[in-house]
């Protein structure tokens, strides 16, 4: 940030503005900061014609700040949406964390539970797809929840959906990790 308020600001600020946000956020605990930082970070992509930068710094503005300041309904949607930009321009991983955090957003949100129990599914079927079992963890937690509230938990396994894709059966949390 030191260098672009020297030198003028880049495409390459936006890391640094992102970053300060983010400590302003996790150290600070200082929700207007990092909302206002967060803010500008999505301005910098249109000023500088990167269209690969916009669904990233939407990503991070969705996932960590806005819902502290703005509906979370708002925060959830377009973390959806965003999660398309992210696999048109190849960012699969970030894309799955978007859908999962889009997931949970849902669930915050008041969602009935058995559509957020459908969009965890189709989630996970598709981290599978993409061969991101790693990051199912954080998605199947969430899911198992979501079936204990709907009471499924004992008749649908959301671990099914890794049939074929490990050499080892997973049946549960532990088996993944």
């Amino acid at each position: 940030i030191s260098m672009s308020l020297e030198y003028g600001y880049s495409c390459d600020s936006t890391a640094g503005f992102a970053a300060y946000a983010w400590a302003m956020l996790i150290i600070l605990h200082d929700i207007e900061e990092a909302y206002k930082w967060s803010k500008m970070c999505l301005l910098f992509p249109g000023i500088f014609n990167s269209p690969t930068l916009l669904p990233k710094m939407t990503f991070f503005f969705h996932t960590f700040v806005s819902f502290l300041k703005e509906p979370i309904q708002a925060s959830c949607d377009v973390l959806r949406k965003t999660r398309q930009d992210l696999v048109m321009i190849g960012d699969v991983q970030e894309a799955f964390v978007a859908m999962f955090n889009h997931c949970r957003q849902m669930f915050f949100a008041g969602t009935d539970l058995v559509t957020v129990d459908n969009h965890c599914t189709r989630t996970t079927l598709e981290m599978t797809k993409y061969t991101h079992v790693h990051q199912c963890l954080y998605n199947l937690s969430h899911h198992l929840i979501i079936l204990k509230l709907i009471g499924n938990d004992s008749i649908k396994n959301p671990f099914e959906a890794f049939k074929g894709v490990s050499n080892e059966e997973i049946r549960n949390e532990d088996d993944l990790l």
